[in-house]
């Protein structure tokens, strides 16, 4: 059976070879071997391996090819990793674009707000979104204790 991302476990072998770094044969119902998964020297996750045959043992050409293999692993990971990254920024930055090219349609300041407002609701999926002023000196109520003034926010609803 494959399983190539199960969910992290806390395991006594696992946390050995977080303390260790090295590879590590595991005993009981069936031989297993655990190896690290390290990236720039930090570990990632473990290639875990289990034979049917309790008393297997793991030659040296084995375990060199199951460590090249992890560290292929491991930048094959990486990699996957950072292209995710890349494309959810470029998503963001072409939407940041757009946005902005939709406000720099108009000169009005009110409609310029409105329009920033809508644009990221529509591309936040959100209910409802603000522009809030910003007044240091006033705290929940003002110097009179009178709530602030609801006109001086701009609220999108659907």
């Amino acid at each position: 059976q494959l399983n190539p991302l199960e969910e992290a476990l806390d395991l006594p072998e696992i946390r050995a070879i977080t303390k260790s770094g090295e590879p590590l044969p595991r005993t009981g119902k069936e031989a297993a071997l655990a190896i690290p998964l390290k990236l720039r020297g930090e570990l990632i996750g473990v290639l875990d391996i289990r034979s049917n045959d309790p008393a297997r043992t793991w030659s040296d050409n084995e375990l060199a090819l199951l460590q090249a293999v992890a560290e292929r692993v491991a930048i094959a990971l990486e990699n996957a990793r950072l292209f995710e990254e890349t494309t959810r920024r470029a998503d963001r930055e072409r939407a940041v674009s757009e946005i902005t090219t939709r406000i720099r349609s108009t000169a009005d300041p009110q409609a310029m707000l409105q329009m920033a407002l809508d644009e990221l609701k529509q591309v936040l999926g959100a209910g409802n979104i603000s522009i809030r002023s910003y007044n240091p000196n006033v705290k929940e109520k003002d110097k009179n204790g009178q709530a602030p003034n609801p006109k001086k926010n701009r609220t999108v609803r659907e």
